[in-house]
């Protein structure tokens, strides 16, 4: 587009996203993955040591190996609307029980104390 997007602008789009592809820059689990499951949409990553720990892979996110396997499963989740959409309410039930802002800073006031 040109230009970077501002944070409203982000959540819109991904709202409105079926599926949002991710990758892990340098292996540290990222924002993206929050961002997608709390807007509802699916996502496809590739995989990060700390995923397992924070989704269950294969029914709230699903994991991609390769450009292949990526444009494959992409492909099948398209075309499988309630496998798609099961999945996607799955990772935002997850998101929205253990990832929240609000549960984070209160772990974190805990350790801090």
């Amino acid at each position: 587009m040109g230009k970077w997007l501002t944070s409203n602008e982000v959540t819109q789009i991904l709202k409105n996203s079926k599926i949002v592809v991710n990758n892990h820059q340098n292996r540290v689990l990222n924002l993206r993955v929050y961002e997608a499951t709390s807007a509802g949409a699916l996502l496809i990553t590739d995989y990060s040591d700390d995923l397992p720990h924070m989704y269950k892979i294969g029914s709230e996110v699903i994991v991609y190996k390769n450009k292949n396997d990526l444009f494959n499963k992409v492909k099948y989740y398209l075309e499988n609307n309630s496998q798609r959409e099961k999945i996607a309410k799955a990772g935002y039930k997850r998101q929205n029980k253990n990832h929240t802002y609000e549960k984070r800073i209160k772990e974190m006031i805990k350790i801090i104390n």
